[in-house]
């Protein structure tokens, strides 16, 4: 924080020399101690766009023979946290709309607008941007146990095989299903069974590696994404420590529950290479596990 207000990162991107001064000269009299950096074409912009978070990035229509709306769509500015400012020589409004339907935030008449309207743009684009991510945040996010969703966990698992294509490496994915979940629900109903299933999603959390992703998919079934997994012996591992974490004894509203849990494991790209077809793989394997098992009481006496 430096007066009062909280640090900023601006990224520049002008091709004009004297406008991106000009720029900098602003930014720096209204935002004291901000970060600058600059770009003067799209490739320099998506290298620092890649590079790093920047809060505002102020972006120049008219980049050479490329426009700033092709950092847009490049950039994926929807999805970004970067609160993106176009900048028009002219305000034309097919411009104008086009870049706010890819992610700009608000537009500027280029020499025309005064220190106030600039601040005003850069505190509207910051407070908008962060109350989008704050609410995709929270619409892949499940309510009861605050883990990730299912729409979560598939765009997890579609960015890391990607990511494993292009490496030419692996990842793996453990389908968890809670045994007896029912029974603890029928017999004692749903304030304790929502309770039993944040203490499990805690506890699967709590054996989970800081790079793992955990997702609730279902009333009683989790799934773990393993980001770093050398074999299928070291997720089989994973999944037996889970098992143990599970089948630890609960205490909910002053009952005493025990139940267990059946983990099927699948390996990218040993198992497979499409991501419906490697949940379907563990989910199997789950069920498998699920059929050896003898019934276990659901609550203590």
């Amino acid at each position: 924080m430096a007066g009062g207000r909280e640090k900023l990162s601006f990224l520049l991107v002008e091709d004009d020399v004297e406008y991106a001064e000009f720029l900098r000269l602003l930014v720096e009299t209204c935002y004291e101690d901000a970060t600058i950096d600059s770009a003067a074409d799209v490739a320099g912009a998506l290298t620092r766009l890649a590079s790093r978070p920047y809060d505002i990035c102020f972006l120049d229509h008219l980049l050479g023979e490329e426009t700033g709306l092709d950092v847009l769509r490049q950039a994926d500015a929807t999805h970004v946290p970067t609160a993106f400012i176009l900048l028009t020589a002219h305000a034309k409004q097919d411009v104008a709309r086009q870049a706010l339907e890819l992610g700009a935030l608000d537009y500027l008449t280029k020499w025309r607008f005064a220190r106030f309207e600039f601040e005003r743009s850069v505190s509207y684009a910051l407070y908008r941007r962060r109350k989008e991510l704050e609410f995709q945040r929270s619409a892949l996010r499940d309510p009861l146990t605050g883990l990730g969703n299912r729409e979560l966990f598939h765009e997890q698992v579609r960015m890391l095989a990607a990511q494993a294509r292009r490496r030419t490496g692996c990842f793996g994915l453990l389908y968890i299903d809670i045994d007896g979940f029912k029974d603890v629900n029928d017999a004692h109903g749903h304030s304790v069974g929502d309770e039993l299933l944040r203490q499990i999603a805690a506890r699967i959390l709590g054996r989970a590696r800081e790079s793992d992703a955990v997702s609730r998919v279902g009333g009683d079934e989790f799934v773990v994404v393993l980001s770093d997994v050398r074999d299928a012996e070291a997720a089989a591992a994973v999944a037996r420590d889970i098992e143990a974490a599970i089948a630890e004894p609960y205490a909910v509203e002053g009952i005493g529950i025990v139940i267990g849990a059946s983990v099927g494991c699948a390996l990218f790209p040993d198992d497979a290479t499409d991501v419906e077809q490697l949940t379907r793989a563990a989910d199997a394997r789950m069920y498998e596990r699920k059929k050896l098992k003898p019934a276990k009481p659901a609550a203590a006496p």
